[in-house]
């Protein structure tokens, strides 16, 4: 039986995920973290950190681009663990 997810729930899961990564993930500089990823998740590559700043969905100065690259802290342990959550479960075959 096959269970199909409603988009509102889809909507809802990448929510979570978000706020699981800014709360859980991001440790030190984690605005200008979350901004720097949805900056490159959303935009593709850049040649720069100078054109990865103007970004619209880098909401900050430049120069926080930079903090967050050199002070930022990410929990990489939580983040393997949230990764792993997110691998859809199989059913279990037995014999």
């Amino acid at each position: 039986m096959s269970t199909q997810v409603s988009t509102q729930e889809r909507l809802n899961r990448l929510i979570e995920f978000r706020q699981d990564v800014y709360r859980r993930i991001f440790q030190k500089r984690r605005d200008a973290l979350f901004d720097t990823l949805d900056a490159l998740l959303s935009s593709g590559t850049f040649s720069s950190f100078a054109y990865l700043s103007q970004s619209e969905r880098f909401r900050r100065k430049w120069p926080s681009l930079y903090a967050a690259i050199e002070d930022g802290q990410v929990e990489t342990q939580a983040l393997r663990q949230l990764l792993v959550r997110q691998v859809p479960q199989t059913a279990k075959v037995t014999v």
